[in-house]
């Protein structure tokens, strides 16, 4: 649309290998907030080509990635025109300690969904994440970076996939969510968490 002035380069979970329409319910919630999203094919060879060609049609691009694709947002966002980086769930991909050399990135945004982070009990299930979180001490950044974190504590790694995604992880255990799968209102938060660190930011 004309009206549109932002845009957010979307890398999903997996490294980036997963499909982008288990992610759709979320990218509508997204676009509904009047932002574009932009999911770059698997292994995408030129993402600073694609920043370039964005940035003459938005005057703010984000990158953004949940899972392990925050990973390859991470590798992927030293373009000057990217100052915004929103981390979801941010799982570390490398095996050493070796900082993210970030200096051109003036806000980040984590979202966690906490429930990835500890064993539940009602009902039961073990952290999705019980290590290899990507934490602000990993990030290489300049002095005037400014980091939010925003905690939701009732819901989990997958509840940001479409329901029967998500609903599948949820009941077989491999990662548990919101106990009354309420997912749509958490899918809704986060988009108008990021609507908001782009109208700050912007």
């Amino acid at each position: 649309k004309k009206s549109e002035k932002k845009c957010v380069i979307f890398f999903t979970g997996a490294y980036a290998f997963m499909p982008s329409f288990i992610y759709n319910t979320f990218i509508q919630n997204v676009v509904k907030e009047n932002i574009s999203v932009c999911v770059p094919q698997f292994n995408h060879k030129n993402i600073n080509g694609l920043v370039n060609k964005l940035s003459t049609k938005y005057d703010n691009i984000a990158i953004m990635g949940h899972s392990s694709g925050c990973s390859v947002a991470l590798k992927n966002c030293n373009n000057k025109k990217i100052q915004n980086i929103i981390l979801l769930d941010p799982v570390n991909t490398r095996l050493s300690k070796e900082k993210y050399k970030i200096y051109n990135i003036n806000n980040i945004l984590y979202i966690n969904a906490m429930k990835s982070y500890k064993i539940t009990f009602d009902p039961f299930g073990l952290p999705f994440i019980p290590f290899l979180k990507i934490t602000p001490e990993l990030l290489e950044t300049s002095e005037n970076t400014n980091i939010n974190t925003i905690n939701y504590f009732n819901y989990g790694h997958c509840d940001i996939l479409d329901k029967q995604y998500s609903n599948f992880m949820h009941y077989t255990r491999i990662s548990v969510g919101n106990k009354n799968r309420t997912i749509d209102k958490f899918q809704k938060k986060i988009a108008k968490n990021i609507k908001r660190q782009l109208k700050i930011y912007s």
